[in-house]
């Protein structure tokens, strides 16, 4: 039996799997795909790699998250920073978004000269730091358990609690209460924010939407690709002795007298405790009893998700690219698309 198995590896599910596996537990993978990386992972068509979801990284300084993650297990991936971050064609203009804070602000105020655009941008820069802040010192996020709030209020992040509030207002409220209002910029602040935080201004909380609207300032690419990364903490995984089992799709999960047990299309497998990496409607098909009825009752609550239409393709040519990313605003509106 072991102690932990995780279902899917995805990026969690390795990374899950590796912290465990390095503090001495007995772990194993169980991924359908015959591929890691999940939603970062990757396929092959002639010469030529394309990656299939996720095509940057952030939070990757020693301070952040992922960086803590690489230093604590010790991987050094081969990053690209890309710088401008993107250029968003508008039908009459480009917009750069560059990665340095100054330029940005230039850049912004040259397209939106609006009263309190440079206070609005502040404000966000401002909120992103104290935000990565905060996740660096808390690991209960979101707290569920008493204990979880006590740690969220200590004394150490009583210089946070400003931010707090800043949850419940949405980017919408702030902007009119700067007086900003301006269509082509909310519209620029919408398509910005359903890449980085698959919402919109009327709806995106002001701390989550300062991380995604500070994403372009810290953009990396892995060199190789989206998956490189996850290779790595893989190949650490497996020096500890952690077992990973491909195309092999967990079916059922039934919790037992002190353990589960996980069917799969293959076998059956037994452990203390389960990780799952896979969607949350997915956990609703595939459980039973109490545990169902929680998944169930999620899955009901986001009853829809926004979602990609994806075509690749390679282009042969000697133009030097100004930046790696760019997003184009269509001059006219494409039937079932945004």
């Amino acid at each position: 039996m072991e102690d932990w198995i995780i279902i899917g590896a995805g990026y969690g599910g390795v990374a899950a799997a590796s912290l465990l596996q390095k503090r001495g537990f007995r772990t194993t993978i169980l991924e359908a795909h015959k591929l890691i990386g999940g939603c970062a992972s990757f396929y092959k068509r002639k010469d030529f790699l394309f990656d299939v979801g996720a095509t940057t990284f952030s939070g990757i300084l020693p301070s952040q998250p992922i960086g803590k993650l690489f230093l604590e297990l010790g991987v050094h991936p081969d990053f690209y920073k890309v710088d401008p971050g993107m250029i968003i064609k508008f039908p009459d203009r480009d917009i750069i978004r560059y990665a340095d804070e100054s330029k940005w602000l230039a850049e912004v105020n040259k397209h939106f000269p609006e009263k309190n655009m440079t206070k609005f941008w502040n404000r966000i820069f401002r909120l992103e730091k104290l935000a990565w802040n905060f996740i660096a010192e808390n690991g209960k996020i979101p707290p569920r358990s008493l204990s979880d709030f006590i740690s969220l209020i200590k004394f150490t992040n009583i210089n946070k609690l400003p931010m707090l509030p800043q949850l419940f207002r949405s980017v919408s409220t702030e902007l009119n209460s700067l007086h900003i209002k301006n269509s082509h910029f909310e519209k620029f602040l919408d398509e910005q924010l359903m890449i980085t935080t698959q919402s919109k201004s009327k709806i995106a909380p002001m701390l989550t939407a300062a991380l995604g609207l500070a994403y372009p300032s810290e953009t990396y690419y892995p060199m190789g690709g989206m998956y490189k990364p996850a290779e790595l903490i893989l190949a650490k995984y497996k020096e500890e002795k952690g077992n990973l089992i491909l195309k092999e799709r967990v079916i059922s999960i039934t919790h037992k007298s002190g353990f589960y047990e996980l069917k799969t299309e293959n076998g059956t497998y037994n452990a203390k405790g389960i990780i799952s990496n896979i969607p949350i409607w997915n956990m609703a098909e595939i459980t039973e009893g109490e545990i169902q009825k929680y998944f169930t009752k999620i899955a009901k609550k986001y009853y829809t998700a926004p979602g990609a239409f994806t075509i690749n393709f390679a282009i042969e040519s000697n133009v030097d690219l100004p930046s790696l990313y760019f997003q184009v605003h269509s001059r006219i509106p494409i039937p079932y698309c945004e």
